[in-house]
């Protein structure tokens, strides 16, 4: 067994003692102890940079080789396109923006009757409404109107808020007469499939029981319930119930 030895405060590594008797575990942590001591001793001491000389930098100064940024120009004003508001013989308000930057139309169908409509016991029934709108009318299928959207390179989706439900096409320019065809039927002629139900039933209670298991869902609706009470502003999602 080898021992290593100190001589001057530092460890000698060459010099070995062959001790008669083997060391007591006292004396072993003694020579541990020892060791770190002068591991510790031995080390460089930390260096301190010296401070730089000179005032500190001002917001507007100019270090090294940095310019100053280029002052600011004179405010732009913003102008919107006109908003052409008309009404139909139904009584349907009509609002018409050109923007002709893209070809592009831009359809949305706005009915007033959202969450605030919905009963008390039917709570998120306006959201089921407005997502069985997109799946299938009494002439398509889901799937082909799909595929009628698609073909066109349109974009078809349906929403709900607190406090209207809304759908909303997008499509060519070229396109229109076509896009609000799809958009009229689904408005008017939807099917409400018991097979396509079935889907959505499904979807949603497996989308209901993740959102049960995010901790930002559910301080939302803590704080909605605190904030609103039995007004229904309070309710920001649907239920397991209402969805069975």
């Amino acid at each position: 067994m080898t021992i290593e030895t100190t001589r001057g405060g530092r460890p000698s590594l060459g010099r070995r003692v062959r001790p008669t008797t083997v060391p007591s575990r006292l004396q072993l942590s003694a020579l541990a102890a020892l060791a770190s001591v002068v591991a510790c001793t031995s080390m460089p001491a930390a260096r301190t940079l010296p401070a730089e000389d000179g005032p500190p930098e001002t917001p507007g100064a100019v270090a090294g080789n940095r310019e100053a940024p280029p002052a600011s120009g004179p405010a732009r004003d913003i102008a919107f396109p006109p908003i052409a508001r008309s009404e139909l013989a139904n009584g349907l308000e009509l609002n018409v923006v050109q923007w002709e930057q893209l070809p592009i139309v831009y359809l949305r169908l706005v009915i007033e009757s959202g969450a605030t409509a919905d009963p008390v016991n039917l709570q998120g029934l306006s959201s089921l409404v407005a997502d069985m709108l997109k799946e299938g009318t009494r002439r398509q299928s889901s799937a082909e109107l799909a595929e009628r959207s698609e073909f066109l390179g349109a974009d078809l989706s349906t929403g709900a808020d607190q406090e209207t439900v809304s759908l909303v096409f997008r499509a060519l320019s070229q396109h229109l007469d076509e896009a609000m065809d799809i958009l009229a039927e689904v408005a008017t002629q939807p099917a409400f499939a018991n097979a396509e139900l079935t889907k959505l039933k499904r979807r949603e209670g497996d989308r209901l029981a993740l959102l049960a298991k995010q901790p930002f869902f559910l301080a939302r609706r803590a704080l909605y319930a605190g904030l609103y009470g039995d007004h229904p502003y309070a309710r920001i999602e649907t239920t397991p119930a209402t969805v069975e």
